[in-house]
C-alpha cells in the first residue's frame, strides 16, 4: 500500500514531464474485440484480432505510422488459427499462427497481407512428428536479414534462416536446447541460456559469424543468485538483462552491458520497483537511449513501468496517464518508429509522444549531498527530498537500505563493509558512486 501511495504521489509530481500516450483506436477501426496483435515493417503497422463473430484474424494496416488505416479484412482463415505475432524483416512481415491444436504455422507476406507464403520447411513438430503443423516458437529479427525462432520451453532448440533461404536450420547457442532470448548488437548475436550453464561460461554466449559458431562469454558483475529471463538490445551497442521471478535475489533487477555481455552493471530499477506481491518484469524494450521496463502488478493494481532516456540508464516511474489503468499487467512493448515507441495495451494500439520525458533535467532538480566520499566509517546523507534509498555492491547486491526524511541527518555505517565501490541510489532517480577506503 505504501508503494502504491508513493507511486501515485510521484506521478502527480511528474505530470509536467509526462510521456503523453496516444491512443489510435485500432480496435474500432479494425473491428477487433479481443486478442489484438500488432507489429511493424519499417513505417507500416499491422494489427489483427478476433472480431467477435466469424473472423479470428480481422486484419488492418497503416502505411503512415498509424495516421490512416486500411479497411479490415479476414486473413489466413482456412487454418482456423489466431495470429500470435508479427515480425518485420527487410521486405516482408512474418506472422505466427496458433492453431486450435496449439500447434503453429508460420507465414510471411510481401504485399501487406494480400497474399501469404507458408515458411515452415526445416522447423520441427513438438513431438517429432512429420507434420505440416510445427512447434511453438517466438520469432525475432536478427542482423543481416536473418530471423530466429526460439522458445524457452521447447525441446527442439532454436532455428534460424536468412529470409531468402529455402529452409530453417538448427541454431545451437550452447550445450542446452533452451533459449531465453537471442538478440543482435552491432554485428554480434548474443544468446541468454539457462543460468545453470554459468559454471561453463555458457550462461551468455555470442556469435560473430551469423550463428554458425558460438563462443561462451566469461561474465562479471552479475550476482550468482540472480537468474536472467529477458535479454534486450538497444541496437547500438548496449544489452539489458532482466531478472526472473525465480531468482533467489534481485528479482526485479535490470543490468546493462556495453561490451557485448562481458561486464554488467546494475541499474536503479529494483530500487524503484522492489519485489512484492509477485510483481515481476514482463518486458524490456530499448532503442538508442530510450528504455522501458514493464511489470506484472497483479489484479486490480495500477499499471506500472519504468522509463529512462539518459546516456547511462537511470530510471524513473513512467507516466500512465492516457492508458487504461486497471489491467493485470502492462503490455509488452512492441516496436519503435522514428522517436515514437508503440505498445499493444488493453486490446488497442498506443504510442509514446516523441517529445519524451527528459529524465536528466528532472534529476538535476534533485539535491542530495553525500559526504565524505571516499568514506571510511560513516557516510552522511543530506537532502531536501523524501526518498527510499539502497546501497548496492559492485555486484548489484543490496547491502543496506532505508527511508530518508527531508532535512534530517542520516548516517550510513560503512565500518563493517569491505573496501571497494558501492552505489547509493534512491527511488527518485538519483544515484552516486561511493568509494569505501
Amino acid at each position: 500500500m505504501k508503494l502504491k501511495l508513493f507511486i501515485i504521489s510521484f506521478l502527480v509530481a511528474m505530470l509536467t514531464y509526462s510521456q503523453n500516450w496516444k491512443n489510435y483506436q485500432v480496435n474500432e477501426k479494425g473491428k477487433i474485440v479481443g486478442s489484438m496483435v500488432i507489429g511493424n515493417l519499417n513505417d507500416t503497422i499491422y494489427a489483427s484480432g478476433n472480431n467477435g463473430s466469424s473472423l479470428f484474424n480481422s486484419f488492418i494496416y497503416s502505411k503512415d505510422k498509424g495516421s490512416t488505416w486500411s479497411e479490415p479484412k479476414g486473413i489466413l482463415t482456412n487454418d482456423y488459427g489466431s495470429i500470435a505475432q508479427y515480425v518485420g524483416v527487410k521486405d516482408r512481415v512474418y506472422a505466427s499462427l496458433k492453431l486450435p491444436t496449439s500447434d503453429y504455422l508460420y507465414y510471411y507476406s510481401k504485399d501487406n497481407g494480400n497474399s501469404w507464403v507458408l515458411d515452415t520447411i526445416g522447423l520441427p513438430h513438438f513431438y517429432g512428428i512429420k507434420s505440416r503443423q510445427k512447434d511453438a516458437f517466438i520469432l525475432k529479427k536478427l542482423g543481416n536479414d536473418y530471423i530466429v525462432a526460439y522458445n524457452s520451453l521447447t525441446v527442439n532448440a532454436a532455428y534460424y534462416k536468412k529470409i531468402d533461404d529455402n529452409s530453417w536450420k538448427p541454431l545451437v547457442t550452447s550445450s542446452s536446447k533452451v533459449n531465453y532470448g537471442i538478440v543482435s548488437v552491432n554485428n554480434t548475436w548474443v544468446s541468454l541460456n539457462p543460468s545453470y550453464l554459468a559454471s561453463s561460461n555458457e550462461y551468455i554466449t555470442k556469435s560473430t559469424d551469423n550463428g554458425t559458431t558460438w563462443q561462451p562469454i566469461e561474465t562479471t558483475g552479475l550476482p550468482n543468485t540472480m537468474y536472467g529471463s529477458i535479454l534486450a538490445s538497444n541496437g547500438t551497442g548496449r544489452l539489458f538483462l532482466g531478472a526472473s521471478i525465480s531468482s533467489i535475489t534481485n528479482k526485479t533487477a535490470v543490468f546493462y552491458s556495453d561490451d557485448n555481455g562481458k561486464t554488467w552493471q546494475n541499474t536503479n530499477a529494483e530500487t524503484l520497483v522492489p519485489f512484492e506481491n509477485n510483481r515481476y518484469i514482463v518486458d524490456i524494450f530499448a532503442v538508442d537511449n530510450k528504455v522501458i521496463i514493464t511489470y506484472n502488478t497483479g489484479f486490480n493494481s495500477p499499471v506500472l513501468y519504468l522509463f529512462s532516456d539518459t546516456e547511462n540508464p537511470n530510471f524513473v516511474l513512467g507516466d500512465t496517464s492516457g492508458l487504461v489503468n486497471n489491467t493485470f499487467a502492462f503490455a509488452n512493448v512492441s516496436f519503435s518508429i522514428d522517436d515514437s515507441i508503440y505498445i499493444n495495451h488493453y486490446n488497442d494500439l498506443y504510442s509514446m509522444d516523441n517529445q519524451s520525458l527528459n529524465t536528466e533535467s528532472f534529476r538535476n532538480n534533485i539535491s542530495v549531498v553525500l559526504s565524505p566520499n571516499p568514506v571510511q566509517h560513516q557516510l552522511k546523507v543530506k537532502s531536501t527530498e523524501d526518498f527510499y534509498w539502497n546501497l548496492f555492491s559492485i555486484l548489484g547486491e543490496t547491502v543496506k537500505s532505508g527511508k530518508y526524511k527531508n532535512n534530517s541527518d542520516l548516517l550510513i555505517d560503512f565500518s563493517n563493509l569491505s573496501k571497494g565501490i558501492y552505489i547509493f541510489s534512491t527511488n527518485s532517480g538519483y544515484s552516486k558512486k561511493i568509494i569505501k577506503k
